[in-house]
């Protein structure tokens, strides 16, 4: 890792840290062309991710992937191999390319069973808020409607 990858590292850290960060992102393959989007509320190592139809939320110790229009749910343990915004520094210090300008950031990856993608998103930071957005409701949890697969 370059001197300003380490650099970029270090304040992409001490953000995470201190604030609620929110990035709109996109991914892409070698060619270019565009393989999702979504936007990514995290904050420490607690998160929620939006992509599609489906939604990953972690607290930090339970990640829940939800699918809302199959009314479904998956809980596991957080920090998983493919659990890659459970600990974003550790990600980020496997990436080629990094680019950072305190708004955009950009790299290419290895992505497990895909292959290199080339990443990319606008950053916002907001004062750290309360945890309700980063856990699933009981409601829906304890809801017939739900099918409920917990594989912790």
């Amino acid at each position: 890792m370059s001197a300003q990858d380490s650099k970029i590292l270090s304040e992409l850290t001490a953000m995470l840290e201190r604030s609620q960060v929110v990035a709109h992102y996109s991914y892409s393959d070698p060619a270019g062309a565009k393989l999702g989007e979504g936007v990514a509320t995290v904050q420490g190592r607690k998160y929620c991710v939006s992509e599609g139809k489906a939604m990953f939320i972690s607290n930090g110790a339970t990640l829940w992937s939800v699918f809302s229009d199959r009314k479904e749910i998956y809980i596991e343990n957080a920090g998983g191999s493919n659990d890659l915004f459970s600990n974003l520094p550790e990600v980020l210090k496997t990436v080629e390319g990094l680019t950072w300008n305190g708004k955009d950031i950009s790299f290419t990856m290895d992505f497990p069973g895909t292959g290199k993608i080339a990443c990319k998103a606008t950053v916002q930071e907001l004062p750290r808020n309360n945890d309700a957005k980063f856990s699933v409701s009981e409601d829906i949890l304890g809801s017939k409607d739900w099918i409920v697969t917990d594989l912790r």
